[in-house]
């Protein structure tokens, strides 16, 4: 995972998910502990996918989730310079590609 705070932060979050699911599985409550394992452990590779997806239709659906109301047609719009980009939509991509809003 990439050196940043979020990664770190999940990376920490599992240890400790992992470290109580020893204590349930020890306490014989396996049902459980096997789903908090489960779920506990994949926010990372969560984190990872969606830093690291590649293809329109992935950064499309990532553009949805940061609150963007954007869709293919309009994607292709702003790809090709038919119409500008919206503050937010600039604020969005900038975030995502990890790059400061000054250099789009």
């Amino acid at each position: 995972m990439a050196n940043d705070k979020l990664s770190e932060q999940s990376m920490d979050f599992a240890v400790q998910i992992i470290n109580l699911v020893k204590q349930l599985k020890e306490q014989r409550e396996s049902i459980i502990s096997n789903q908090i394992g489960r779920s506990g452990t994949s926010i990372g590779a969560n984190i990872r996918e969606a830093k690291y997806a590649h293809g329109t239709a992935d950064f499309i659906s990532k553009m949805q989730i940061m609150g963007c109301d954007i869709n293919p047609t309009s994607y292709s719009k702003l790809e090709g310079q038919v119409r500008s980009a919206t503050d937010k939509e600039v604020f969005v991509i900038s975030n995502i590609l990890n790059v400061p809003m000054e250099s789009l």
